[in-house]
C-alpha cells in the first residue's frame, strides 16, 4: 500500500460525520428532549440517507444514486410506563412492534422470562406483562407467547441479560412482531426490577398504563427504504472487464447510535474522500472501480419473516446489483468501530483470512488494543454478500464491555467513540481496499477454504466420516454414497487449490493475462460462495452439509441411549440434550406448541423470505413433540416401555426421512460448486503454466 493514502483520513471529518447523524431522529423522551431512532423508512432514515448522497456528491463519486426498496417502515417516536406508587418511567420498543395507539391501562403481572411455564396458574388476558428478556431465549417468541396466552401488551426488561447491563440502560432490537402481536415496550433491568419488587410487596392488584408512539407502513402500503451507492471509477470504467470493490455500512440505528453505526458511516464517506483526493493528486486511477455504499434496514426491514435484518443489503445484491456477483473482488463492511479501549474484530469469510492477517501484522503498531480474527456472523451486512459469492470482511469492535452496556442502548452516544480507537481501524480498511482495489491478482486463497472445509468434513470422534458411515449401516438411511462423492469433492479442491496457489505465487507478468486470472479467480468465489457459505438453525455461519450432520449425529445418539440395556440414572437429560440440539427445538423448547409452529414457518418453513433462503437453511429437522414428550416425563419421573418405543421410533424415521435427505440436499448444493470450481482451477493453472512458459 501507498502510505500516503493515509495522510488523506480526515478524522475531524470524520467526527464531524458521527456527530451530524447522531442529530438525525424522531423520538423524543419523556421530557421532551431529543432521543434519536432512526428505523427503517422512517423520516430520519430517509434524511441520514440523503445527507450520505450529498456528501457523496460534495466528494466528487461518480454516479450517486438513492435506490429505493421496499421496507416495513418503523419510525419511533417515544414512550413510557406508569405504575402507582412508582411514577412514570422513560421507555423504549423494539423494532417492528407495532404502537399502543395510545394509552393502555391494565393489571400488570410479572412473568420472569416469559417461558411457556411461567404462565402456569397465572390469567394473563388483557393485562400488561413484565417479562424480563433472557438473551437465551428469542424476544420474538416471548413476545408471540404473550399474544397465545391473550396479554394485552409486553413490558420488557433486561435485570437479567446480555444486554442492557449499564445502569438504566434501555434496549432496541429487532424480532418477530406481527401486527396480530400485543405491543412492546421496553425499560431498563433497573425500572423492571423495581416493578417486579413493587408486584410482590402489594397485596392487592397493580394497573399500570403504557403509552408506545409508533407509525408504521408495510411494503404493501408503500414503506420504503434508500440505498445510496457511489463510485470512483476504476482503470476499465464502463467497460464490461471493469471489476469492482464494495465497501459499506448501514445507516439507520437506534437511540443515538454513535459507534453503531454513525462510525461506519464516517468510515466509508472518509474513505470515499481519502482515496478521491489521493487518486487526484497521483493522477491515476485504482485498478478496479470502488464501489461506495450506505445500506438502510440493516436493523429491520421485513415483518413476515424471522431474517428481518440486513434487508437493505439483501435487496441491494439481490436485485439492484446482481452485476456484482462474478465482479466484485470483495466487500468491505463496518459495523461498529472506534469504541474506546478495545481489539478490533474482523470477521471474514475463509479464502480473505491470509489476506487479513497480512494487513493486520502491518497495522500492528496502530493497534494498542489488538485485534481478532471470527469466522463470518449473520448480524452484518457482509452476510447477504457472502452468501450471493463474495468474499467480504467486517471490521467491528464486538466486545462484551460493548455489548453488555451500550449495544442498542441511549449510552451509544459520541463520548464512547474514541478517536485514535478510530483511526486505527480507518488505517486498516484503507490499507486492505487499496490492495482490493489494486492488485494484480486477487488475493483470494482458496487453500484455506478447502482445508477449512476438509477438517469440517473429516470432522472429529462423533462428526467423523467414519462415524457418519457407521450410522449410515445402522440405520439404513443412505448417506454414504452423497458422503464419499463430497469426501473425494473436497479431496480435489484441496490439491487443486494448493496448486493453483503455488502456480500464481509466481505471477505472470502479461497484463491480459493477468485481468483474465483475476476475472477467472472472482467467478470461481462466486460459485464457491454462493454453494459453500451456509447458516445453522441456531443462526452461525458455516458449511451447507453441517446441520445436517449434526441432526443425525444427535438423533443417532438419542435413539441409542432411549434403546440402552444399562439404564442410566441421566438417561433422560442426555436424550433431551441431544435433541436440543436437532432442528429448532432447542431454540423454542420454552413456548407453547402454537408458538413453536407459527416460529418455525418464520424460520424455515414457507415465511422464510429474504436472506434466509439464500443461506441453505433446510427445512428443521422437526422433534419439538418427541423433545417436548421427553421433558414432560421427566417431570412425571417414570419413562415406560411403550414412551421408549414410540418415541425412538418417531425419532429413527426423522432420521432416515427428513435429516438424511437435508444431508443428501445440502450435498448436491456443495457439488455444484465445488465441481464448477475445480474444473476452472484446472484450466487456469493449465493457462497460467502456458503463457509463463510462453514467456
Amino acid at each position: 500500500m501507498d502510505d500516503d493514502v493515509l495522510r488523506y483520513l480526515d478524522m475531524d471529518y470524520a467526527m464531524g460525520v458521527v456527530s451530524s447523524l447522531r442529530n438525525i431522529g424522531t423520538a423524543k423522551d419523556m421530557q421532551g428532549r431529543y432521543f434519536g431512532f432512526r428505523g427503517a423508512g422512517s423520516r430520519s432514515a430517509k434524511e441520514a440517507s440523503l445527507f450520505v448522497r450529498d456528501e457523496m456528491t460534495r466528494i466528487g463519486l461518480e454516479d450517486v444514486s438513492v435506490e429505493e426498496f421496499p421496507v416495513d417502515s418503523w419510525e419511533f417516536k417515544g414512550a413510557w410506563i406508569d405504575v402507582p406508587g412508582l411514577g412514570r418511567m422513560q421507555a423504549a420498543s423494539f423494532s417492528g412492534s407495532r404502537s399502543t395507539d395510545g394509552e393502555i391501562t391494565a393489571e400488570i403481572v410479572d412473568l420472569g422470562n416469559g417461558r411457556k411455564a411461567d404462565y402456569h396458574g397465572k390469567d394473563v388476558e388483557g393485562k400488561i406483562v413484565l417479562v424480563n428478556w433472557h438473551t437465551n431465549h428469542d424476544v420474538g417468541c416471548i413476545v408471540m407467547e404473550a399474544g397465545v396466552q391473550g396479554a394485552a401488551a409486553v413490558v420488557l426488561t433486561t435485570y437479567d441479560s446480555l444486554y442492557g447491563k449499564a445502569e438504566g440502560a434501555l434496549q432496541c432490537h429487532d424480532g418477530i412482531f406481527k401486527s396480530t402481536y400485543p405491543p412492546v415496550l421496553s425499560i431498563s433491568g433497573r425500572d423492571g426490577l423495581a416493578i417486579a419488587h413493587h408486584l410482590k410487596r402489594c397485596t392487592t392488584d397493580v394497573r399500570a398504563t403504557v403509552q408506545s408512539d409508533i407509525l408504521q407502513t408495510s411494503r404493501e402500503d408503500g414503506g420504503s427504504g434508500m440505498n445510496v451507492v457511489g463510485y470512483l471509477p476504476g482503470e476499465r470504467w464502463g467497460s464490461e472487464d471493469d471489476e469492482l470493490l464494495i465497501i459499506g455500512d448501514h445507516t439507520d440505528a437506534w437511540f443515538f447510535g454513535a459507534c453503531d453505526n454513525n462510525t461506519g458511516v464516517a468510515a466509508v464517506l472518509v474513505l470515499a474522500d481519502a482515496f478521491k483526493r489521493y487518486y487526484e493528486e497521483v493522477g491515476s486511477r485504482p485498478r478496479r472501480t470502488m464501489v461506495f455504499i450506505a445500506h438502510e434496514a440493516e436493523e429491520s426491514g421485513a415483518l413476515d419473516t424471522y431474517y428481518t435484518w440486513l434487508w437493505g443489503a439483501w435487496y441491494a445484491i439481490a436485485n439492484h446489483h446482481q452485476d456484482w456477483v462474478g465482479r466484485a473482488v470483495a466487500g468491505l463492511f463496518v459495523d461498529i468501530v472506534g469504541f474506546r479501549g478495545h481489539p478490533l474484530s474482523l470477521e471474514m469469510t475463509h479464502e480473505l483470512a491470509r489476506f487479513t492477517n497480512d494487513v493486520l501484522r502491518r497495522h500492528s503498531r496502530r493497534l494498542p488494543h489488538g485485534y481478532d480474527l471470527r469466522k463470518p456472523c449473520t448480524l452484518t451486512d457482509l452476510w447477504p454478500y457472502a452468501i450471493s459469492g463474495i468474499s467480504c470482511v467486517t471490521l467491528t469492535d464486538w466486545s462484551e464491555d460493548y455489548l453488555a452496556n451500550y449495544y442498542h442502548s441511549q449510552y451509544d452516544d459520541l463520548e464512547v467513540v474514541d478517536k485514535e480507537c478510530l483511526l486505527a481501524a480507518f488505517s486498516v480498511l484503507a490499507d486492505m481496499a487499496f490492495r482490493l482495489a489494486n492488485s494484480t491478482v486477487p488475493p483470494l486463497d482458496f487453500e484455506e477454504t478447502a482445508k477449512r472445509m476438509n477438517a469440517s468434513l473429516k470432522g472429529e470422534g462423533g462428526n467423523s466420516l467414519a462415524h457418519l458411515r457407521s450410522i449410515d449401516i445402522k440405520r439404513n438411511c443412505d448417506i454414504a454414497s452423497s458422503l464419499d462423492r463430497l469426501n473425494s469433492s473436497c479431496e480435489v479442491f484441496l490439491e487443486r487449490s494448493a496448486t493453483l496457489k503455488k502456480t500464481l505465487d509466481a505471477e505472470p507478468r502479461d497484463d491480459m493475462l493477468l485481468r483474465q486470472i483475476s476475472r477467472t479467480l472472482i467467478e470461481i468465489q462466486a460459485s464457491l460462495g454462493s454453494a459453500l457459505v451456509a447458516m445453522k438453525a441456531s443462526g452461525e455461519s458455516g458449511f451447507p452439509h453441517e446441520q445436517s450432520v449434526l441432526d443425525i449425529v444427535q438423533l443417532d445418539n438419542a435413539i441409542e441411549a432411549l434403546r440402552a440395556d444399562d439404564v442410566e440414572p441421566d438417561r433422560l437429560e442426555r436424550v433431551i440434550e441431544s435433541l436440543s440440539h436437532v432442528g429448532l427445538a432447542g431454540m423454542f423448547s420454552y413456548v407453547s406448541e402454537e408458538t413453536y409452529r407459527e416460529a418455525y414457518e418464520l424460520v424455515c418453513g414457507s415465511g422464510m423470505a429474504s436472506w434466509g433462503t439464500a443461506s441453505h437453511l433446510l427445512p428443521a429437522v422437526d422433534v419439538w413433540q418427541e423433545h417436548k414428550r421427553l421433558c414432560d416425563i421427566k417431570e412425571s419421573g417414570t419413562l415406560s416401555d411403550t414412551d421408549m418405543d414410540e418415541i425412538s421410533s418417531s425419532l429413527s424415521d426423522k432420521l432416515v426421512n427428513s435429516a438424511s435427505p437435508n444431508l443428501r440436499r445440502s450435498i448436491e448444493t456443495m457439488l455444484d460448486g465445488l465441481e464448477n470450481a475445480n474444473e476452472e482451477m484446472r484450466k487456469l493453472i493449465s493457462l497460467a503454466i502456458k503463457k509463463g512458459g510462453d514467456r
